[in-house]
């Protein structure tokens, strides 16, 4: 990997869920182009806008949020029905705030999953075929060419082998593909191409399992490895939090607990992950923010909780999810089967243990301001500090069928949204914080 040029720190995005340690368990806004976050109205009140639905869709969300020549542009997916009753997702970009959707990609494919977007415009995504096969491509959505990924020889992979996560602003790569077969067939290469024309490559890893996550725009690249499992817990596998630099070398982050790993990292060094916080005994997952990698800051979670983790971040503010044990008397009818509830948060460095809930579209239109009662926000990956915006999926209301309905959802000023709630780095009151520290530093 070499490392390139680079402009501006970028906002970055993450997908899906990582359960680390045992197991690795959705009125226009034109900018003029000089646009800077010192114009962001940080005393203005915050508002929730919900997205434009494709005429043929169910559902939609945000994955990430940028201004791309002067127009802010919403990047996501939404559900299609099929006539077997069935939904396939499909990757659509919105050119402001009132835009019709447009789908992006290869739209002849049956699945089309939208990851990343950029400043200077170019989106990435995967596309899925019916006999399990997955393609990675690029899009620059200023002139609509279409870039498909070289995977190592093969024109598709196993769609259950791995993926392409992000992007930079010169559309250099960062994901991971499966090695394993048999027993081993978890081992996983952590993987990057340059520019979406070049040749995939595998980043040397210390261990036998890797995970990229993240890159930006200087090359380097983040994720995490498994070194080597715990003394004493040989089913605990050590998932560390690495950093490859754009000349390849690795190093481990410092972290606070047994577990970590790396989700996104800026131009500036800031990276967003996620950590196991105490002994495997009595612990728990929180979201962490590096702003460098020897120096970090854990956002805890909430009292009652027990898990967290960022999905997206943008300088020193990130956005994620963090859960609580549910409460039957506060959680609507469609969601009582779930345990645990997750909420969407928003954090910004300065907010010391505590972070920002945020509502839905159905209980902002109710007048809803118990937070507890925030069911049914996607998990969420997109933020712009620059714009003070976050966007994702939200609960929008209900279907004849009385069913509920999720739709793409952007909160504006999103600094001031929902409702500032304390945090804590001991929720179940049992975690040993130096004995999970001492463990994990006498594992080598």
């Amino acid at each position: 990997m070499h490392a390139r040029t680079r402009r501006r720190t970028r906002s970055t995005a993450a997908v899906g869920t990582v359960v680390l340690a045992v197991v690795l368990a959705a009125v226009g806004l034109p900018l003029a182009g000089t646009a800077t976050a010192g114009a962001v109205d940080h005393a203005a009140s915050c508002r929730l806008v919900e997205l434009t639905m494709p005429s043929d869709g169910v559902e939609s969300g945000v994955m990430d949020i940028e201004v791309v020549d002067g127009t802010t542009v919403y990047y996501g997916n939404y559900q299609r029905p099929e006539a077997d009753g069935s939904w396939s997702q499909h990757a659509v970009i919105w050119r402001g705030l009132d835009a019709e959707p447009e789908e992006v990609g290869p739209v002849d494919a049956p699945v089309n999953i939208a990851f990343e977007l950029t400043a200077p415009g170019l989106v990435n995504g995967q596309a899925e075929y019916p006999d399990g096969t997955f393609r990675p491509w690029i899009q620059d959505i200023t002139s609509g060419e279409i870039t498909f990924l070289h995977l190592g020889g093969s024109a598709a992979r196993d769609a259950n082998g791995g993926r392409i996560r992000r992007i930079n602003d010169d559309g250099a790569t960062v994901g991971t593909l499966n090695t394993g077969k048999g027993r081993s067939k978890w081992n996983a290469d952590v993987v990057g191409h340059d520019s979406p024309e070049a040749p995939l490559e595998r980043l040397l890893s210390p261990g036998r399992v890797g995970d990229g996550w993240g890159i930006n725009n200087l090359g380097e690249r983040v994720g995490f490895v498994q070194h080597r499992n715990l003394p004493g817990a040989p089913h605990w596998a050590l998932w560390l939090p690495t950093i490859w630099a754009s000349d390849g070398s690795s190093r481990t982050a410092a972290m606070p607990g047994t577990d970590g790993a790396i989700f996104t990292i800026e131009d500036d060094g800031e990276m967003a992950g996620m950590v196991f916080v105490g002994t495997p005994e009595s612990g728990h997952f929180e979201p962490i923010q590096w702003s460098d990698p020897d120096h970090y800051e854990t956002l805890g979670v909430l009292e009652g909780g027990g898990w967290g983790r960022p999905f997206g971040a943008d300088g020193e503010a990130q956005v994620g999810f963090l859960d609580l044990v549910a409460d039957p008397a506060a959680v609507p009818e469609w969601a009582l089967d779930q345990i645990w509830v997750n909420y969407g948060y928003y954090w910004e460095r300065g907010m010391a243990d505590s972070v920002r809930i945020l509502p839905t579209l159905h209980t902002d239109a109710n007048g809803v301001t118990d937070w507890r009662e925030f069911h049914g926000v996607g998990a969420v990956h997109a933020v712009s500090t620059l714009l003070d915006q976050a966007a994702t999926a939200t609960h929008s209301g209900y279907a004849p069928d009385g069913s509920p309905t999720f739709a793409a959802t952007v909160y504006l000023n999103v600094s001031v949204c929902g409702a500032e709630v304390a945090t804590t780095h001991d929720p179940y009151h049992l975690t040993d914080l130096e004995s999970a520290i001492a463990r994990t530093e006498g594992a080598g």
